[in-house]
C-alpha cells in the first residue's frame, strides 16, 4: 500500500514539473516570436518619426517663400503641428526602445507595448484628419498665386465652392489612405501580437 502511495506521489510530482516546464517553454517561445514583431513595430514608428522631421524641416523652410499671407499662416500652423508631432513621436519611441522585459510579466509587457503602438497610430490619424483642411487650403491659395500672382482670390462664390469640395474630397480620401497605409505597415504585426497575447492569457 505504501509503495502504491509513493508511486502515485512521484507520478503527481512529475506531472506538475511537466506542466511547469511546458508553461516555461511556451513563454520562452512566445518571447522569441514577440521579439521579431516588436522590432518590426518599432522600426515602423522610427520611419514615422523620420517623415515627421522631414516634413517639419520642409514646411519650415518653405514658409518665408510662401504667398499670399494666408498661405504663410496656414503653413505655420502645419509647421507647429508637425513639430509637436515629431517631439511626441520621439518621446514615444524612447519608451518603445526600452522594449519588453521578457523576464518579468510578459503578458503585461506585450499588452502595454501593443497599446502604445495603437495610441501612436490613433494620434497620427486624428491629427492628420484635423490638419488636412489646413494643408489643402494652404495649397489651394498657393496654387492660385502660382498661376497668377496678381490674381484676386476667393472673390467669387465658385472659388469657395471649389475650395470646400476640394477639402471634403481630399480629407476623406487622405484619411482613408492614411488608415490603409497604417494597416498595411502595422496590421500584420499587431495581429500577431494580439495572437501572442491571447496565447499567454490561455496559459
Amino acid at each position: 500500500m505504501d509503495g502504491l502511495k509513493q508511486a502515485w506521489e512521484e507520478m503527481t510530482s512529475d506531472s506538475k514539473d511537466l506542466t511547469q516546464l511546458s508553461e516555461a517553454e511556451i513563454k520562452g517561445t512566445t518571447s522569441v516570436k514577440s521579439a521579431g514583431v516588436i522590432e518590426k513595430l518599432r522600426s515602423g514608428v522610427k520611419k514615422k518619426l523620420a517623415y515627421a522631421v522631414f516634413f517639419t524641416l520642409a514646411i519650415g523652410g518653405g514658409i518665408p517663400f510662401a504667398f499670399p499671407l494666408a498661405s504663410q499662416i496656414l503653413l505655420t500652423i502645419l509647421f507647429v503641428a508637425y513639430l509637436v508631432g515629431a517631439v511626441l513621436l520621439y518621446q514615444e519611441l524612447q519608451i518603445l526602445n526600452r522594449g519588453v522585459d521578457m523576464t518579468q510579466d510578459v503578458l503585461h509587457g506585450l499588452t502595454t507595448y501593443r497599446d502604445r503602438i495603437k495610441r501612436v497610430l490613433r494620434y497620427e490619424e486624428s491629427t492628420a484628419l484635423a490638419l488636412y483642411p489646413v494643408s489643402i487650403s494652404g495649397g489651394f491659395f498657393l496654387g492660385f498665386q502660382l498661376v497668377d500672382r496678381e490674381a484676386q482670390i476667393m472673390t467669387e462664390t465658385i472659388h469657395w465652392v471649389f475650395l470646400v469640395i476640394t477639402i471634403l474630397l481630399f480629407t476623406i480620401g487622405g484619411h482613408w489612405l492614411a488608415r490603409w497605409m497604417n494597416r498595411k505597415a502595422f496590421g500584420q504585426y499587431l495581429d500577431r501580437l494580439d495572437e501572442t497575447i491571447e496565447e499567454l492569457k490561455g496559459i
